[in-house]
């Protein structure tokens, strides 16, 4: 494998992307958090390239589809949405993982209802994010930055879900690329494991 292209810059601002192919599900086969020296990770390992997305700042975690109130660790609410999933043959994961990390602090679902699968990740604060999609397996990634002053560490991971492998999710080559600012595209070879990357 060659150099890895570049990640995107950290941000706040919503990051969206239709599904490439609506008329082809999704499965979320595993979720992996990582630890990183100035970031914390998380990966959605997927069973295709399709799923659509949207990841944006929210004042609270809402279950879907009650329209409950979730609580959720951290003074910061991101909710990740990925849509075009195998909702009723193969479920997304459901998990509630509190990590304590700097950065990320809580990974929990939101529910899966008609397609649509939800999780909040809850952030120390509202320190910014990034989001990437890597290929080779198909996966979407969420950076978390750590606060300012947040201890520097390396490598600690772990991964919930249908086929996952602890502390792994994986590596391959960077096929789309988006940031908390909602720009940003690469191609090439990279690495998106949740330990080491």
């Amino acid at each position: 494998a060659g150099p890895a292209a570049a990640e995107p810059a950290f941000g706040s601002a919503p990051v969206a992307a239709e599904p490439a192919a609506p008329q082809t599900p999704v499965t979320i086969r595993s979720i992996a958090v990582g630890r990183h020296a100035d970031f914390d990770r998380v990966v959605f390992r997927l069973s295709g390239p399709t799923a659509g997305y949207d990841v944006h700042y929210v004042p609270r975690l809402i279950q879907d589809p009650t329209g409950a109130v979730l609580p959720l660790a951290g003074s910061a609410v991101l909710t990740v949405v990925l849509r075009q999933t195998t909702w009723v043959d193969s479920p997304s994961p459901r998990l509630n993982q509190t990590v304590g990390f700097p950065a990320l602090k809580q990974l929990r679902s939101a529910g899966e209802f008609e397609a649509t699968a939800s999780y909040g990740l809850g952030q120390a604060g509202r320190d910014g994010f990034r989001l990437f999609r890597l290929t080779g397996p198909d996966r979407i990634v969420v950076d978390l930055r750590h606060p300012a002053g947040a201890a520097q560490a390396g490598g600690s991971a772990g991964s919930a879900g249908t086929g996952g492998s602890a502390g792994s999710a994986e590596t391959g080559g960077v096929a789309g690329a988006g940031t908390g600012s909602g720009t940003g595209a690469g191609t090439g070879d990279g690495s998106a494991d949740a330990e080491s990357s």
